[in-house]
């Protein structure tokens, strides 16, 4: 994980966002997006997210009760701004991505290597760009599904960049957040995803000796290709592994490869 490139895609997909929402009739924004959640309580999802972390009140909130109490302050914290204009929703999207970046850029790069610890496991503080990035990105899929129920689900394109980091913020908490599920004790998995022009991810799991990452180089029963949007979708829960199967695929035992892709999908 590299700084400059996780400052570069949180501007981009920031952009991306705005742009989305600036197409937006303004009774759009009334529309359900999620359960519970319409699109303007998404986008004051995002600013809220935004100012709590410039402020500092996102650390206690990552270090509550699991990633359940973290979605409790979420639905707590977009109070102050659901009910705000669109326009002063995009205006607070711009202001406060404008200040987080700000201060990421300005943070020394040896404070960001720093580890935390938090419902996605023991990661250095830059992962929460990245996990950033990618909570951004698979909401602006949320917000294009919603505001054009009529169209194919197609993932949001995304933004130079944007899919490494995609890539990485699913990776990085593998071990912690869906690898310790698997049951299965044999057969090794490799996982190729592809970022388009920016190149791929190689990462490895060997379920006999609990191994995980780039590092694992044995000879894999399985290889599984796919690319970063996908990834992303499923492991946010967006879509299923069954629902994919078309989008990827896989060489080799498919039983292997699939205990790896339905570890991917988050706890229901």
């Amino acid at each position: 994980m590299r700084k400059g490139p996780g400052i570069a895609a949180l501007r981009a997909q920031r952009r991306a966002t705005l742009r989305r929402l600036g197409q937006l009739p303004d009774p759009v924004w009334d529309v359900p997006c999620l359960p519970g959640w319409r699109i303007r309580d998404v986008v004051a999802h995002l600013v809220a997210v935004d100012e709590a972390s410039v402020k500092g009140r996102i650390f206690p909130a990552l270090r509550a009760d699991g990633r359940d109490g973290f979605e409790r302050w979420n639905d707590a914290s977009i109070a102050r701004w659901a009910e705000r204009s669109p326009e002063d929703l995009r205006e607070g999207l711009a202001r406060w991505g404008a200040r987080l970046a700000t201060m990421v850029r300005l943070t020394p790069s040896a404070a960001a290597r720093v580890p935390f610890r938090a419902w996605f496991g023991r990661q250095p503080l830059l992962f929460l760009v990245y996990r950033r990035v990618l909570d951004e990105w698979v909401h602006e899929c949320d917000i294009a599904w919603a505001s054009c129920p009529e169209g194919r689900r197609e993932p949001a394109p995304a933004e130079p960049g944007v899919a490494d980091v995609l890539a990485a913020a699913v990776l990085h908490p593998l071990p912690h957040l869906a690898l310790p599920r698997v049951e299965r004790t044999t057969g090794v998995v490799r996982l190729v995803v592809e970022s388009g022009s920016e190149g791929r991810r190689t990462w490895g799991v060997d379920f006999a000796r609990r191994q995980y990452g780039p590092r694992v180089t044995v000879r894999p029963d399985a290889v599984v290709r796919v690319d970063a949007g996908t990834l992303a979708l499923v492991a946010e829960g967006r879509w299923s592994p069954t629902d994919v199967r078309e989008r990827l695929t896989v060489e080799g035992d498919d039983e292997v490869a699939r205990s790896l892709l339905d570890a991917l999908a988050p706890i229901s």
